[in-house]
């Protein structure tokens, strides 16, 4: 199937760039790993996501994002609406300096398998609760895929 080798490269290309780009760095996490759960009344999406940061600054932070998920309806089930595994490819841009409160901006696309492989983008503005070491963070967001909410771990 094509478009299953196309996402495969596309994972590889994503993940050797986050290799070249990543700064090292000694006193921030460098990655994060959350699950993330969003709506649009009866259209549900949740997804497993990896971040792993590519630039940062003393007030700016952007971070690469992969994810998988699945989309779903809530009351009724339609072939054409519920998918098997989708993807998620995109940027995450975190303002906030030092402190542990964060504004998000998302931007990226939402790779449906559904539908003959529709492509979505993703818009989304948010907070962000995230430490700069490890530990657990927290997101809220209001986006193209809905209202949403996230937990994960920051390493």
């Amino acid at each position: 199937m094509n478009s299953t080798k196309f996402y495969y490269i596309l994972i590889i290309v994503l993940s050797i760039q986050y290799t070249i780009l990543g700064q090292e760095t000694s006193k921030i996490s460098k990655s994060n790993i959350y699950v993330e759960v969003s709506s649009i009344l009866l259209f549900n999406q949740a997804s497993i996501n990896y971040e792993h940061i590519l630039n940062t600054s003393d007030i700016i932070k952007l971070y690469g994002r992969i994810g998988v998920g699945k989309v779903t309806t809530f009351f009724f089930h339609k072939e054409n609406v519920n998918s098997q595994t989708d993807f998620l490819l995109g940027t995450t841009l975190l303002t906030g300096g030092k402190s542990d409160h964060h504004f998000e901006a998302d931007l990226g696309a939402y790779l449906g398998l559904y539908k003959n492989g529709e492509i979505y983008p993703i818009i989304d503005l948010g907070y962000r609760y995230q430490r700069h070491n490890e530990g657990l963070n927290f997101k809220i967001k209001i986006g193209t895929l809905g209202l949403g909410l996230g937990m994960g771990y920051n390493f």
